[in-house]
């Protein structure tokens, strides 16, 4: 009966809508966001991502850096002099402009340089993978925001439903106690009721407030600006076995991969290390034009300036540095050792991360499947009690009960189902996926 009454409400409203004055034209208001836009916000507003962003640039930076040592090292000069000289022989006075031409390459120094070249591109691969994480950080972050957020908005629908049956029985049951069928208690226990779900209503929206200034927080935007999302639960995904799950997991995370680079630059760093007890052979040449000339008294008259070249192939020998060398190859053989016992103690987590995904995401799928169950018993019970009450064989304590069982059975059944949501997005997380 008070779903009937309800539904007359509504009814009522909207009729009168309908033959009311038509309202003043407003704007209109914005699509509900779905979750895939949500998430683009998210990736094109957070600052972790262009920090992120931003350190790969630097490590981009830093390999050409290491690489420019491989190419020729070019360098042009001009030079204008002039100068004026007296001796035994006479006054002498010089008037040169020089331009000249060096350049070297750099031949072979025993891996040094290359050490140093790949060091720093396995650290741009480890900073790819650091963005790479911070991104999937992101996403993560969205989606339980906007499903805590979807789950709240549908606790308010829980809530004013709860607020209709109440005040249907508070309505019924002072009918009954003004014509003598009901005690005054069950008026009391109907305003009770009443009370506890304003208070219900009053927690939803407000928790509404909250997971929508958490979205906001989370999409980059301003924790006040109005979102409107789409309500749409996602699809239930069939995730792979837990041993398919934690092979991708290996092959996907993204920390993984900046664990193996770091190793791999690592590596690299010993190798240069190395290659500073070794010779290094590089060459060089020059030419200078020189423009100008050269006035002699001894000599009697002006002669000009010659052009002048020059190459060679040079070789260097480290000999003795105070032992800084060895000690430089220490260091860098320790830190190949720590990367190494990094990169395992990282797996070991991410397969820990997969298991209690796994774990978590068995247990939603049975709490769905169970508060689904319970919420029809629930149902039955609620229509059970109300008509008990109607015929005048039940008391409202019967009511109020089935009512309460009702409120957990909903608020549990809502809970579940963003638990799997939850559940579903925390695995594709530990597996590596965006």
């Amino acid at each position: 009966m008070f779903r009937s009454i309800a539904s007359l409400l509504v009814f009522m409203a909207v009729s009168g809508t309908a033959f009311a004055a038509d309202p003043p034209s407003a704007a209109p208001r914005p699509a509900p966001l779905k979750l895939d836009r949500c998430i683009e916000t998210a990736l094109a507003n957070n600052q972790l991502i262009r920090a992120a962003k931003a350190d790969v640039s630097a490590k981009e930076g830093l390999v050409i850096q290491a690489r420019s040592p491989l190419l020729p090292q070019i360098t042009g000069s001009v030079t204008r002099s002039e100068s004026e000289s007296e001796g035994v022989t006479g006054k002498t006075t010089t008037e040169t402009t020089a331009s000249s031409l060096s350049a070297s390459q750099l031949l072979y120094d025993f891996g040094r340089t290359y050490g140093s070249l790949g060091a720093a591109k396995a650290n741009l691969q480890a900073g790819q993978g650091g963005l790479e994480k911070v991104i999937q950080d992101v996403i993560l972050s969205v989606k339980q925001a906007h499903y805590a957020h979807l789950i709240a908005k549908r606790f308010v629908t829980v809530q004013e439903a709860v607020l209709t049956s109440a005040q249907a029985h508070l309505k019924q049951a002072t009918a009954f106690y003004e014509v003598g069928v009901r005690p005054r208690y069950d008026v009391t226990q109907a305003e009770v009721e009443v009370n506890n779900a304003l208070l219900g209503l009053s927690t939803a929206r407000n928790n509404v407030r909250l997971t929508r200034i958490t979205l906001n927080n989370a999409m980059g935007i301003d924790p006040n600006a109005p979102a409107e999302i789409d309500e749409t639960l996602a699809d239930r995904k069939e995730m792979p076995p837990l041993d398919e799950s934690a092979r991708e997991a290996l092959a996907k995370r993204p920390e993984v991969r900046q664990a193996d680079a770091q190793v791999e630059a690592a590596r690299q760093s010993v190798r240069a290390a190395q290659g500073q007890h070794w010779p290094t052979i590089s060459a060089s040449g020059s030419y200078t034009w020189n423009d100008g000339t050269a006035d002699s008294a001894r000599l009697g008259g002006t002669s000009d300036l010659g052009n002048s070249w020059s190459a060679q192939v040079g070789l260097s020998i480290p000999l003795f540095a105070g032992f800084s060398g060895y000690g430089k190859i220490r260091e860098a053989e320790a830190n190949l050792d720590a990367a190494q016992a990094n990169r395992e103690n990282l797996k070991q987590g991410v397969l820990f991360d997969v298991n209690q995904a796994h774990a978590n995401l068995d247990d939603a799928r049975v709490r769905v499947t169970l508060t689904e169950s319970n919420l029809k018993k629930a149902r039955e019970n609620m229509d059970l009690a109300k008509g008990r009450y109607d015929a005048g064989v039940g008391a409202i304590i019967e009511v109020t009960d089935a009512n309460t069982s009702l409120v957990k059975g909903e608020t549990d059944a809502l809970q579940a189902l963003g638990d799997l949501q939850l559940a579903i997005a925390r695995l594709e997380r530990a597996m590596g996926r965006r």
